[in-house]
């Protein structure tokens, strides 16, 4: 975990992988458990950080700073907001444009996610 101008950032984990966020609240414990609402806060356009996924199994991962997603995309609405299925956590993503065809799954690659403590 370290700050940087942007909030804190914060490495997290959890069972289907890893990423990298900025966590939006009070300090995290190191090494403590949190439930959290995500949020991916970008345009996401076809062809470049959002594509069909082969894989129909939920994971993420990071790679030189940008955190890798696959998860189910549930829908699509006229507005080019999709909800994507993640482990069964719920994100609302934007798009530039709709695809002609939804697939089942989808791979998104982000550097702007977002946690927030939903203190449960």
């Amino acid at each position: 975990m370290h700050s940087e101008d942007h909030g804190l950032q914060v490495s997290f984990q959890s069972l289907f992988g890893k990423g990298l966020a900025a966590w939006v609240g009070g300090p995290p414990q190191i090494g403590q458990e949190y439930d959290i609402e995500m949020t991916l806060d970008e345009a996401f356009c076809w062809g470049e950080n959002i594509k069909p996924s082969a894989n129909n199994i939920d994971l993420f991962y990071t790679v030189k700073g940008k955190t890798h997603l696959t998860a189910e995309l549930i829908s699509i609405d006229d507005d080019k907001c999709a909800a994507i299925r993640l482990n069964g956590l719920i994100i609302l993503i934007e798009l530039d444009s709709v695809p002609e065809e939804k697939p089942s799954h989808i791979d998104l690659t982000t550097t702007q996610i977002h946690l927030y403590p939903t203190r449960l």
